[in-house]
């Protein structure tokens, strides 16, 4: 069973849900703190294909839709309103369940699943073993997240990134082509752009792994590992839209949702043989977000879009425990070595602490060091990179502390763009106007004798790169 709760800055998940993601998110942007449920219950006799969009009333009463594989019961305290709009969204002949099935596929055999609203203090949740849907307001991006997950629903994987990580994926791409077609949520996100997202990159570090793929298991950092695990995927679905039901297809070959990280590595790689230009196994190894083997110890994290240090400790077992009343520092070097912000915080109870740093547009690469001390002892440094100024198009930086100019060249293997070449200056670069692209780039770094390169695959959103330079050959 899934389910999203939302406590800013920090949400958990611990059932299957996409409310959650959503709710933190929008907690993410507010600075508020809420928490959620989702519950999926109908009954209208239809085939669903694909929902539309708007907002609804409640009514304590049970109507069923049908789609190939499903039937939806919708019951529960519903206003009118609200049942009337659930019965278009799950509508067979309606544009969201043609979508849903578009992006995800059928499931592995006809389902009936309840879709119920409940405040069960989640935003969304999915129950596979009553295969019922629990929202707690109508939504239409929590109930597409818990269709990802119904649609699988007995092979559910037990592996919560790589599910949730999909069912986040999913969710966006069924919300994104649902806007092509008029239908939107007022105040959704359709491209990646939140904080977590745009820095992708920087938050691809191996302390953002959790043991045995728990994405649950440190509050503090639940959304952040959830939108990095949803991005993941989405970079796959940007090479191959049908990802996901190609995958899920292989997935229901099983005989249910205990599935070795290798097993799921080798399955995805028969569907998507190449990502970003490397071999899949070798592309997901370098993706943090799947490292399950994390191991016992005291970790600090920086949330670098947002200057917050996390501080949290791991057992033998895979139990993780946030690190309250704890000192924590950080330290923002400039490239000429110039000590620009230097402070101490207590971590909160939920083990962290934000830092609140002016620094000045023009400085560049900035390095950003973050220390602590458990009652354990000191807590290996976490070392971040990141620019100051303009966080539009792809922008980042060259993170060699002796490298301070040169230029970086961008293509487009597919031809979105014509090439074209940016400088680099006090080790950052910016490119604007790759803002809208979403696709596939190829960036070349080339100055002060070093070289680097990175293909990349980005949402229609800000992207931070980071690119790390070697010795020209």
């Amino acid at each position: 069973m899934f389910d999203n709760q939302v406590s800013l800055p920090m949400i958990r998940l611990s059932k299957v849900g996409l409310g959650l993601v959503m709710a933190l998110l929008v907690l993410m942007v507010s600075g508020q703190v809420a928490s959620a449920s989702v519950t999926e219950n109908s009954t209208v006799a239809t085939t669903v294909e694909a929902p539309a969009s708007a907002k609804q009333n409640s009514t304590a009463t049970a109507e069923t839709v049908k789609t190939p594989g499903f039937t939806f019961k919708i019951e529960g305290e519903w206003a009118a309103q609200e049942k009337s709009q659930l019965e278009s969204w799950l509508s067979s002949t309606g544009p969201v369940m043609k979508t849903v099935k578009e992006v995800i596929g059928p499931p592995a055999q006809n389902l009936t699943v309840k879709v119920v609203k409940s405040s069960s203090g989640n935003a969304g949740e999915y129950d596979e073993y009553n295969h019922q849907i629990t929202l707690a307001s109508l939504q239409l991006s929590v109930l597409v997240h818990e269709l990802n997950h119904a649609t699988r629903d007995g092979h559910i994987l037990t592996n919560r990134v790589w599910e949730e990580g999909m069912a986040r994926a999913g969710e966006k791409e069924v919300m994104r082509l649902l806007r092509l077609q008029g239908i939107e949520e007022p105040g959704y996100d359709t491209n990646h752009a939140y904080g977590y997202d745009i820095y992708y990159e920087q938050n691809n570090v191996p302390t953002v792994g959790v043991p045995n793929g728990n994405i649950y298991a440190e509050p503090g950092l639940t959304l952040l590992r959830y939108e990095q695990a949803g991005y993941a995927f989405t970079k796959v679905l940007i090479e191959n839209p049908q990802f996901l039901s190609q995958f899920d297809a292989k997935v229901f070959t099983h005989a249910g949702g205990n599935i070795s990280q290798s097993e799921l590595v080798a399955m995805a790689a028969e569907v998507q043989p190449v990502v970003e230009g490397s071999p899949l196994a070798s592309w997901v190894a370098k993706q943090h977000i799947f490292d399950t083997n994390q191991q016992e110890g005291c970790y600090g994290f920086e949330r670098i879009n947002q200057f917050t240090v996390d501080l949290y400790c791991t057992d033998q077992y895979g139990g993780v425990a946030m690190q309250a009343g704890d000192k924590v520092a950080m330290k923002i070097v400039a490239p000429n070595k110039e000590v620009l912000f230097r402070e101490v915080g207590i971590t909160t109870a939920y083990g962290w602490f934000t830092f609140e740093p002016v620094l000045d547009a023009g400085v560049g690469r900035i390095k950003v060091v973050a220390t602590a001390k458990t009652p354990t002892g000191k807590v290996k440094a976490a070392t971040f990179y990141r620019q100051t100024g303009s966080e539009k198009g792809v922008f980042g930086v060259i993170t060699n502390a002796n490298v301070y100019s040169g230029i970086v060249s961008f293509s487009s293997p597919s031809g979105k763009f014509p090439p074209f070449s940016v400088s680099v200056t006090n080790g950052a670069f910016n490119a604007e106007g790759l803002e809208s692209l979403r696709g596939q780039f190829v960036a070349k770094f080339s100055g002060e004798g070093m070289v680097a390169e990175a293909t990349r695959n980005k949402d229609a959103a800000p992207y931070s790169l980071l690119l790390t330079a070697h010795k020209a050959k």
